[in-house]
């Protein structure tokens, strides 16, 4: 197990990072809708963007290690 636990350390702290960024991304879209400045195309909308992309690339980087840890147990004939 604690193989298991230093293998996914990385990939989950990289999706924590993301959901993070998520969070700041709606608090930012949040402020600014209440003070009636948001836009369409407004640097929020690229803090969406950029969120969702490391999201994406979170949720790759998961399967990834996955994939590579159920390779190796059925390698090992677990």
């Amino acid at each position: 197990k604690d193989v298991v636990g230093s293998v996914l350390k990385k990939p989950i702290i990289f999706l924590v990072v993301a959901l993070i960024f998520q969070y700041i991304s709606d608090s930012y879209f949040v402020y600014e809708y209440n003070l009636d400045r948001w836009y369409s195309g407004n640097l929020n909308d690229y803090c969406y963007l950029f969120a969702y992309f490391l999201l994406t690339l979170a949720i790759i980087y998961l399967d990834k290690v996955v994939q590579s840890i159920q390779t190796q147990n059925q390698d090992l004939g677990c």
